[in-house]
């Protein structure tokens, strides 16, 4: 909505002829179905692997970094799945390699997506984008970079950041836990020395740490 808002205005107040830079021409239309040529499958093995393990690790970590406590752990083999099934449509239309994305993923949880409905209501907002292709040409590039920034934005968690803030202040910058304790001599039973305090006794040495020279004798 905001991206059609913001190309209506455009569009109605002619801020296009002002200065005001647009997106511009956008193909239009949806790719046909292509099969890729069995030929190449050898030379695309090697680059896939790399981007199943990249697309994959980013898949799993933005899931559980924007996943609710109360929402279910995070299921690996059906991200794993998902992500395939997601890929091999790509592929079949020349597509790009599908994996998840941070800033879409913070639009749609500002916007209260929390469910897979949300997945339902990009498909319609698509739909709507693709009949409204004329406006979209429209769009600000403005708009774009502000909409990209507050995303960015919104991925950062202030709150964290105030309460390490919080925690260095009371702390003076030390880290909490207990101090060491010194290691006490100690004697077995039987009264003998201890190995510590055999080494001690060699080098001269008593319990603080300083070496005292037996008095000379005139």
């Amino acid at each position: 909505m905001t991206i059609l808002r913001a190309a209506l205005l455009v569009a109605v107040t002619g801020l296009d002829e002002h200065g005001v830079r647009v997106v511009g021409e956008v193909p239009a239309g949806l790719p046909s179905p292509v099969m890729t040529a069995v030929g190449d499958v050898p030379q695309l093995l090697l680059p896939a692997l790399g981007v199943l393990l990249v697309g994959y690790t980013d898949n799993v970590l933005t899931a559980r970094a924007f996943a609710h406590r109360t929402d279910p752990p995070i299921d690996g083999n059906r991200e794993l799945l998902a992500l395939g099934a997601s890929n091999a449509a790509a592929g079949l239309v020349h597509g790009f390699p599908v994996s998840s994305s941070g800033s879409r993923t913070a639009i749609a949880a500002v916007s209260g997506g929390r469910t897979q409905v949300q997945s339902l209501v990009a498909v319609a907002a698509a739909c709507v984008l693709l009949f409204a292709h004329p406006l979209l040409t429209l769009f600000p590039a403005t708009a774009l970079g502000a909409l990209v920034i507050y995303t960015a934005v919104r991925l950062v968690d202030m709150a964290d950041f105030r309460r390490l803030a919080a925690f260095h202040r009371r702390t003076g910058g030390r880290p909490r836990g207990p101090s060491p304790e010194p290691i006490a001599d100690v004697q077995d039973p039987a009264g003998a020395p201890t190995h510590r305090q055999a080494v001690r006794n060699e080098l001269g040495t008593h319990g603080d740490g300083h070496r005292h020279e037996p008095p000379r004798s005139r």
